[in-house]
């Protein structure tokens, strides 16, 4: 019996373990790995192991591409059965889509519908939401729109912050994905549109690029203690811009983090 052709897409750490995860499944084959960074350190990852994919894949000598071009060119229609998209900030479309025989799946990071777009980690706890996860979803020519495949959950505290989302969120996916590998392979999951749930109630929101950087300046005199936590925490991720507000034409910033101690 033929293996099931996949071909994993991105650079972080989380997708080293999904390439692993299936590379040693045995109905699985990796036929391909399409990754932008090579021997790259994601030092934000939440793993103990923070090899890339492209090292990871070197390592088994999987054929290992660094475009959408390069793997349209080397590949043709219905080369792979699946592919799957691990954080990667790609946007997809034919004839790329057009390589999947079954489909390609993406792993977003947050809950969908409600949380589309980007910087979700960061928009959850600005929003107030109570909770915030991962999806796994198939991937058509709209953004975040495809059918669900499954959703993992985890609850926000109080003293989350964007950085502590984004890598809680990274263990959410991988386990999403781990929990439901074999029915994806077997093709006993059950895809479910959007619309099943937005008609159920959950709302759909997109947040695009733009989105985050209206939310970093706060004017504290009219901006509420709760508000305040959600926008400083939100905001707080190392390497990223955090809040701030203006005194005197200068930026004051804001950070959960504590400089020094007495």
């Amino acid at each position: 019996m033929s293996k099931v052709k996949f071909l994993v897409i991105g650079d972080i750490p989380l997708a080293t373990k999904v390439f692993r995860v299936l590379h040693n499944h045995p109905k699985v084959e990796v036929a391909a790995v399409l990754t932008l960074a090579r021997s790259k350190v994601f030092a934000n990852d939440p793993w103990e192991d923070k090899t890339c994919l492209y090292d990871e894949a070197q390592k088994y000598g999987i054929r290992t591409l660094h475009s959408q071009q390069e793997v349209v060119d080397a590949f043709e229609a219905g080369a792979f059965d699946y592919g799957i998209s691990c954080r990667a900030s790609i946007i997809y479309k034919p004839p790329f889509l057009n390589l999947f025989a079954k489909y390609l799946i993406n792993m977003h990071g947050g809950i969908l519908p409600a949380r589309s777009g980007l910087h979700i980690a960061n928009h959850c706890i600005i929003e107030g939401d109570t909770q915030s996860g991962g999806t796994l979803h198939i991937i058509n020519e709209a953004i975040d729109a495809g059918d669900l495949l499954a959703r993992e959950f985890f609850d926000l505290e109080s003293t989350d912050t964007s950085y502590t989302v984004y890598r809680k969120t990274q263990f959410a996916l991988f386990k999403a994905f781990s929990d439901n590998i074999d029915s994806i392979v077997d093709e006993t999951i059950e895809a479910v549109p959007q619309s099943v749930y937005i008609a159920n109630g959950e709302k759909k929101e997109y947040f695009n690029k733009k989105a985050i950087d209206k939310r970093k300046e706060i004017d504290l005199a009219i901006i509420t203690p709760e508000e305040l936590d959600r926008r400083v925490r939100g905001l707080d991720f190392p390497g990223h811009e955090s809040a701030y507000t203006v005194i005197n034409g200068n930026k004051i910033y804001m950070t959960t983090q504590p400089f020094f101690k007495s």
